[in-house]
């Protein structure tokens, strides 16, 4: 499973729709279906009803969709506090005073 795949199953899930996902992450459309049939066929479950116009959530991929959206906000907090760890903005600052 890789970072790329939970990003893109994100964003067809948000959006409904393969062609829609892959203009807003600037990929192309392939690309998407590609990287879902994979995570699909490693996770040995359907993410997505596929049979109707636009793309629906199956019971799995609404449980996966859950733990997607907390590895991502996880990610993303753990970039936000290495990024101000490396401005200085956070951090522990050691002080020493002669008596």
């Amino acid at each position: 499973m890789e970072f790329r795949q939970l990003e893109y199953f994100y964003a067809v899930s948000k959006l409904n729709s393969f062609t829609r996902a892959a203009e807003q992450l600037h990929v192309a459309q392939p690309s998407i279906t590609i990287a879902i049939n994979n995570l699909e066929q490693e996770l040995k479950v359907q993410l997505f009803d596929r049979s109707k116009r636009k793309v629906v959530l199956t019971d799995e991929g609404k449980l996966f969709l859950q733990h997607v959206e907390k590895i991502l906000k996880d990610v993303k907090k753990a970039q936000s506090e290495l990024e101000d760890l490396k401005n200085y903005k956070k951090g522990v600052i050691k002080l020493g005073i002669p008596q």
